[in-house]
């Protein structure tokens, strides 16, 4: 398996079909958001190979100051899951990413699906990220209107506290749409 760093015109050409077909509409970043931040070098697409066959993508956020990555979208496109590429793609991430504690992660909240379907991949996204080895936190986000359960992948073995890794979240948010923006639209409870 490989990894490979696409550019933002590679990403619109080969994959930006994928993800509108994908992610349900309400669930994605507009196209200008994320060339935006790709153009700011806080966002990286990545494309996920199997003997040199496009088997799903990846798109992460990266801030300085920040000791996470952000996994903002993870797809291995349907006719490849349950064939254990989504473990490996972690594993690669991990070596290319090693100077980071972990991976950060938003699933949808379970039962705020827009439709039996919606809620269907909200089970199935959890379960998945769970199969991974990400952990759940204690809170639930509310971001641009939809609900998501926060996670987090360790590629190390430091440990940091939920409250520690909410607040690296919501600084890696105002880093990626502007503070303004993220008191207007984003909010985030604990749920414990």
């Amino acid at each position: 398996m490989e990894l490979k760093i696409i550019d933002i015109k590679t990403f619109k050409n080969e994959i930006y079909k994928y993800y509108k077909q994908l992610f349900p509409s309400d669930e994605r970043k507009p196209f200008k958001l994320l060339k935006k931040s790709y153009k700011l070098n806080r966002c990286k697409f990545l494309e996920i190979f199997s003997n040199n066959v496009l088997i799903g993508f990846m798109i992460i956020n990266i801030v300085d100051g920040i000791s996470f990555i952000q996994l903002d979208y993870f797809a291995i496109f349907p006719e490849y899951q349950n064939k254990g590429y989504g473990t490996n793609s972690l594993k690669l991430l991990k070596e290319f990413f090693c100077d980071y504690i972990g991976l950060l992660g938003e699933v949808e909240t379970i039962g705020y699906g827009s439709t039996v379907k919606d809620n269907e991949n909200r089970i199935r996204r959890k379960k998945f990220y769970e199969k991974l080895g990400f952990i759940f936190l204690n809170y639930e986000f509310t971001l641009f209107n939809v609900k998501y359960t926060p996670c987090v992948f360790y590629f190390k073995k430091e440990k940091l506290e939920e409250e520690q890794i909410v607040k690296e979240m919501f600084e890696l948010y105002n880093n990626l749409l502007g503070e303004k923006k993220v008191i207007k639209n984003c909010s985030y409870k604990n749920t414990k």
